[in-house]
């Protein structure tokens, strides 16, 4: 974006797309002859108050934005009328619901005779079905890649318990000679991993907000905006999402020490002390 877009345009501002100011040759304060065609055609001289790419060349090539007092004068329209309305919902799962339900009370409107001409429901879910279509896509390798790492990272804990054992088996059978139970040896190990995996869960959940913080501040991941139709990765921090994801991590890792950990029950004192 090149210019600052003021808080209200006024009827002589004009914002347009990179795309359109490259092919017009033109640049941010530089005046351009308008042409709006209804009945009959309108003239108005504006000025190119700011620059922008969406890098949707769907919207660029296509769209500018002026005022809305612009587009009610050339049109022939009131100050309380317009041709669209936006309606913005908090719930994006409510989207096609809500479309059907306002779809229906305009042809129930149509047929009372309460609005003159049918007026169509269309939402971004429709018009923008190939970007979300490559979403879902990109969703779905991101599950892929969470699995995979979650497969890695167990079979990682479980050889890492398994060669602690051995490592310690000296130490299991005096402990049992001892007097300790196959479940205090258990618990041991079991702790002494989630220990060393803690451990490494916050170190890389301070490298991981500090990644995210400078990402989400100064965009130092960039990305070709031809094939993701941004020029950075979008970073949103969630701490609910952040609490639930090491929630999880910490269960997964207790689960997959649980197994690995009853090895320590075949550690005979007798055999262990005599080959030592």
């Amino acid at each position: 974006m090149s210019g600052k877009i003021p808080e209200k345009l006024d009827s002589t501002s004009l914002i347009i797309s990179e795309a359109a100011a490259n092919q017009l040759n033109l640049k941010v304060g530089d005046k351009l002859p308008t042409y709006f065609i209804t009945e009959s055609v309108h003239v108005r001289p504006l000025v190119v108050e700011a620059i922008f790419n969406s890098h949707f060349d769907t919207y660029d090539d296509i769209y500018a934005y002026g005022s809305n007092a612009l587009v009610q004068e050339v049109g022939g329209l009131k100050s309380n009328q317009g041709t669209v309305i936006n309606v913005f919902l908090k719930d994006h799962n409510t989207i096609e619901q809500t479309a059907y339900d306002l779809q229906y009370l305009l042809n129930d409107a149509l047929g009372k005779g309460l609005i003159y001409k049918p007026l169509k429901v269309d939402t971004a879910l429709r018009s923008g079905a190939n970007y979300f279509s490559w979403l879902s896509l990109l969703d779905m390798n991101v599950v892929i890649v969470l699995v995979l790492m979650t497969v890695v990272a167990s079979v990682t804990l479980i050889s890492g318990i398994l060669i602690i054992i051995v490592d310690k088996k000296r130490f299991i059978a005096v402990m049992k000679s001892l007097g300790a139970t196959n479940k205090m040896m258990r618990s041991t190990f079991i702790w002494l991993t989630l220990r060393v995996s803690l451990t490494g869960m916050i170190i890389g959940n301070v490298l991981m907000l500090t990644l995210l913080f400078l990402q989400r501040d100064y965009h130092i991941i960039p990305l070709q905006p031809e094939s993701y139709y941004i020029n950075f990765v979008p970073v949103s921090i969630s701490w609910v999402a952040f609490v639930i994801l090491n929630a999880g991590v910490f269960l997964v890792t207790y689960l997959m020490l649980i197994f690995p950990a009853r090895f320590v029950g075949s550690v005979s004192p007798a055999t262990s002390l005599a080959s030592e």
